[in-house]
This record gives C-alpha cells, structure tokens and sequence, in this order.
C-alpha cells in the first residue's frame, strides 16, 4: 500500500498484545516449626496474546489503521516509544496535516475530520468507504496520552459522529 500523504511505501508494524489477567495459586510454607501458612501468589499469565499488525509509513511516520484498529489499540498498555510516531519539524507536520490523500485500502478520497472534547488539535483522514483511519505522524501520542488523561473513551465519539453524516 502507499501512503496518502508522501511517495513512502506502507509496511508492517507488528505491535504484541499481551491482555493480562490474574491468576491465584496457593502454597504451603514448610520446612520451619509453628503452624502452617498459606501465602497466596499472583501470577500474571498472557490472555488472548496476539499481533496486532498495523501500516505504518516509514518516511512521514504516518500509520494506517484499518476499521476498528484504534479502538484495539486503546485496550493495549501501550506507549508512544512502541509504536514510534512522531514528527520533529513541525512545520513539516502542519504541511502533511493540510494534504489530503486517498485511501490505502480502497484507493477513495478521505475526509478530514477534527476532534472532539480533548482531541480538538487532532485533525485525522476518514476514509468514508471502508472506515479507516490515516493518523499523521505524532497524532497516535495524543490519543495514547489522552487514554491516560481519560478524554479519549472511543474513537466513535470523537470522530465517527461526524464520519455518518458524510456516510450515504
């Protein structure tokens, strides 16, 4: 796939899931006199582990989230050093912003949308065929750091209120 926003070529992240659940086993303490102890350890063991393999452009650090892909990222305990996402000139940055592009699925224009409530300096590319997602470079930090300041609850709310009205 090509990126919609410079001449990169999209390739893969693969980024691993670990839900982590909790489980009890008991022992016994042995081997000392005096009455028996029960001692209760949690151990952490992987659920559902798992890839979750995004797109990601290696030239403008843009990544392409395929429908429901963001809100699979929200559950991860993720940071932004995993993903590595950012654009350090941000001259360079307002230019990708203001640059439409196509899909990299489907090949369909995509819609700029801005943000709601904590998101409002998010402008993300909707593509309104497939419903994927294009986040420039340095976007996917706001919503991992708005995960932790609670704003971002779905990516629904924040944009796909407006992605339906453009919907046929």
């Amino acid at each position: 796939m090509d990126c919609p926003k410079c001449i990169g070529r999209l390739k893969a992240l693969r980024i691993k899931r670990y839900g982590l659940e909790k489980m009890y086993t008991r022992s016994r303490r042995g081997g000392s006199p005096g009455p028996e102890v029960m001692i209760t350890t949690v151990i952490k063991a992987p659920k559902k582990a798992g890839v979750l393999e995004l797109d990601k452009c290696w030239v403008c650090n843009g990544i392409w989230f395929d429908k429901g892909e963001l809100k699979k990222l929200q559950r991860e305990k993720l940071d932004r050093k995993t993903i590595g996402s950012h654009i350090d000139d941000p001259k360079l940055y307002k230019l990708l912003n203001k640059k439409g592009g196509l899909c990299p699925r489907c090949k369909a224009p995509m819609r700029k949308m801005k943000g709601k409530t904590g998101a409002r300096n998010i402008t993300v590319d909707i593509c309104i065929t497939c419903g994927g997602i294009w986040l420039d470079g340095g976007e996917v930090n706001y919503f991992l750091r708005g995960r932790r300041e609670k704003w971002f609850q779905s990516i629904e709310t924040l944009f796909y209120s407006n992605w339906f009205r453009f919907r046929r």
